[in-house]
């Protein structure tokens, strides 16, 4: 069985626990914003997967919206479609009474998931009207202040520049979620969370869409999946999945916010903002360089050094395709030789097996390691390679 329960919210902080199968687990978020009373509706998301994965019902001791609540059988069968150890559960939660329809409120006030990265950045400058909102404990540890301080004074220079108020929470959820839902599924529903304690500053939320419509893959941010867990308090919808990534790259890489905060790298070897020797830092760089505007870009911490972007497979194969369209573009733009060979290199089969087999045969604190003690060529101004 599946419990949520001691639910308490006060002002900025949400508190709230989680027992799966006896296991208890004590959940926090932190804003310096006030949260919503209808906490419970953001833990019945939070939670869902747990019971899918354990195969237990689901109980929450706090009124849900009913809107969400109609929607989790839908919500249950997109998950079991992604993935064969979910099973269907029965969800035992009270109706709260609501009689608000969001969508006549006029005008919207709009807010965009924000990491820094190609997809947030594309997502909010389509929206210019939109509030950003970004989550410490995602992406980075809690416990790794560092960073996240730079991170976040990155980003609240990227949202003045652009004249949108940053809304940022921070939580542990990430020590619950993990066990149970890998994060390139968790993570819509981690925001749409967040989302949904915040709605009291906002009435439509738009998660960033990390896949096109061309290349649909399990996703936590899917078009389908996320408007399902809206409220009558917060419209939840998916934005950018109409662009494929070298698309996006192309659109936004000329802006001066973008280059001065563009950060893509979740791997942070070395605490970087962009390390820029892991296979996503790689592959962005490489847009870029497609583009000519990787050498105004000042977030990497070293070179595009071409035998290391040889060297970058995709770790997943769902994401194989992002290195083919920078190949494709790289094509069609008449990038250097030296650049196609070496995205061309990357997609060679043999490489490709040897290169993931070493990723997950080797410790990830390993590669952290080596970068902080080997040297790394900085980035200097004018430097081409």
């Amino acid at each position: 069985m599946v419990i949520v329960d001691d639910i308490k919210t006060e002002a900025g902080r949400c508190e709230a626990s989680i027992t799966v199968n006896g296991k208890r687990y004590e959940l926090f978020f932190r804003s310096q914003l006030e949260f919503s009373d209808h906490a419970s509706d953001a833990l019945l998301i939070l939670a869902l997967p747990a019971a899918m994965r354990v195969g237990a019902p689901l109980t929450i001791k706090a009124p849900v919206s009913p809107l969400l609540l109609n929607n989790i059988p839908a919500i249950q069968d997109i998950y079991c479609d992604w993935d064969a150890k979910f099973h269907l559960v029965k969800v035992n939660a009270p109706v709260r009474s609501t009689s608000v329809v969001q969508e006549s409120r006029l005008p919207a006030r709009e807010t965009v998931s924000f990491t820094g990265g190609v997809d947030s950045f594309y997502s909010a400058l389509e929206r210019p009207e939109s509030s950003l909102m970004f989550v410490h404990g995602f992406d980075i540890p809690l416990s790794n202040a560092g960073l996240r301080k730079t991170v976040s004074r990155r980003l609240s220079w990227a949202a003045a520049e652009l004249n949108r108020p940053l809304l940022e929470v921070e939580t542990n959820l990430r020590e619950f979620s993990d066990h149970y839902l890998k994060w390139q599924l968790a993570f819509g529903g981690a925001l749409s969370a967040c989302a949904l304690l915040l709605s009291r500053h906002m009435d439509v939320f738009w998660l960033s869409a990390g896949h096109s419509l061309e290349h649909p893959q399990p996703d936590g941010v899917h078009p389908v999946l996320n408007p399902l867990c809206g409220t009558e308090d917060l419209i939840i919808r998916t934005s950018g999945f109409k662009a494929s990534r070298i698309e996006k790259v192309e659109a936004m890489a000329e802006h001066p916010v973008v280059q001065g905060a563009l950060r893509v790298c979740w791997q942070n070897r070395g605490d970087a903002y962009n390390c820029g020797v892991c296979e996503k830092c790689l592959r962005t760089m490489a847009a870029l360089e497609i583009f000519g505007v990787l050498a105004a870009c000042s977030t990497f911490e070293v070179a595009l050094d071409y035998g290391r972007l040889s060297r970058a497979t995709a770790i997943d194969p769902s994401v194989e395709f992002f290195i083919e369209e920078n190949l494709q573009a790289a094509r069609e733009k008449n990038a250097s030789p030296a650049l196609i060979s070496a995205l061309e290199k990357s997609l060679d089969p043999r490489r490709v097996w040897f290169f993931r087999l070493l990723h997950y045969k080797v410790p990830r604190k390993v590669y952290d390691w080596s970068y902080r003690v080997f040297p790394h060529r900085k980035k200097a101004e004018g430097d081409v390679e």
